[in-house]
């Protein structure tokens, strides 16, 4: 059920109070994180040097607004995810499994806790800081996770060393996709298997769309229609398949898989930002801009809001799985 007007009015006047505090404070490593207005410093000295290119999700994976990925994103999102990736390639007591554009471990901690004492597990990724923040984490209750730095197209691996290769929401941003490909095969066993997700369309993906109607009033389509083909631009589960086969894999098959979600509010909405390259024009708004701002994706976003302003949807995943 959808709030009242009096309720959202007042929702919205204290809305940029709760998001300034979040978003100031709210880290994973305990930082202070600034946010600033146009000249303005909230919370440090400075916001670091702007991503290399404001419509490059991949180059911005190095960021220090990586917090905000683990914080925002991995509890609502992408550990269901993980969780319904794994129950669907049956992972077992014992495999050897590795992880490609592991991040912040979501997967590979999940894995390590699956296959026991008795497993292996390697995760991989690019990003030094998100294995820095991989492997700050406490040990989970199962095998060992080895955190390695290396791009999926050149995997620091064993050949013939792995029962299982999973890679989540990782692939879309690959470089060389055909090269990773290569490089999964070399590491899996004969007829080890192979499971790739990759978001679908961009519609789909619950209250995304309306963050991304905000954005468009706010910064103009331009800056929206790049956020939408962000981690949403490879969204035809077909088009990976064939990718996938055409590497050599068999048994090659893709399905459609629906994972609910739920933020806490509007300002969880704008949080998930963090990570995303549109941060950097974000917080070069002036206060008064970023209110606006505020109140566009509160309005666009009623759809998805119950009687307390908690956002509710679904989501939606290709999920390809193939043999080595």
């Amino acid at each position: 059920m959808n709030r009242t007007p009096q309720q959202r009015c007042r929702g919205r006047r204290c809305l940029v109070r709760r998001v300034v505090f979040i978003l100031r404070c709210r880290s994973s490593t305990g930082r202070v994180q600034p946010l600033r207005y146009g000249v303005h410093t909230l919370g440090g000295d400075d916001m670091g040097d702007e991503p290399k290119n404001p419509d490059d999700w991949s180059e911005n994976f190095g960021e220090t607004n990586m917090d905000a990925y683990e914080d925002e994103l991995v509890v609502p999102l992408f550990g269901p995810w993980a969780e319904r990736l794994l129950d669907i390639v049956e992972v077992t007591t014992g495999q050897a499994v590795i992880d490609v554009a592991c991040g912040p471990g979501t997967v590979a901690r999940l894995e390590a806790v699956r296959v026991g004492n008795a497993g292996d597990v390697v995760a991989c990724d690019f990003s030094a800081e998100m294995l820095a923040i991989a492997r700050s984490k406490p040990p989970v209750d199962g095998a060992l996770i080895e955190y390695r730095l290396c791009p999926a197209d050149a995997l620091d691996a064993r050949t013939d060393g792995f029962d299982l290769l999973t890679c989540q929401q990782g692939y879309q941003f690959f470089p060389d996709r055909p090269a990773a490909l290569v490089e999964m095969r070399r590491v899996l066993h004969p007829g080890g298997e192979v499971a790739i997700a990759v978001w679908a369309e961009f519609e789909e993906m619950g209250p995304w769309p309306a963050l991304a109607k905000a954005i468009a009033i706010t910064f103009g389509v331009d800056v929206a229609d790049a956020f939408r083909s962000g981690p949403w631009g490879l969204s035809d589960g077909d088009v990976i398949a064939g990718e996938v086969r055409a590497a050599g894999f068999d048994e090659v098959s893709v399905r459609r898989e629906v994972v609910p979600i739920e933020l806490d509010d509007v300002a969880h909405l704008v949080r998930t930002l963090g990570a995303a390259p549109i941060w950097s024009e974000i917080t070069a708004l002036t206060k008064g801009e970023f209110e606006q701002f505020l109140d566009e994706v509160d309005a666009a976003s009623a759809t998805w809001q119950d009687s307390h302003g908690a956002i509710h949807g679904e989501t939606i995943s290709n999920i390809i799985t193939a043999a080595n």
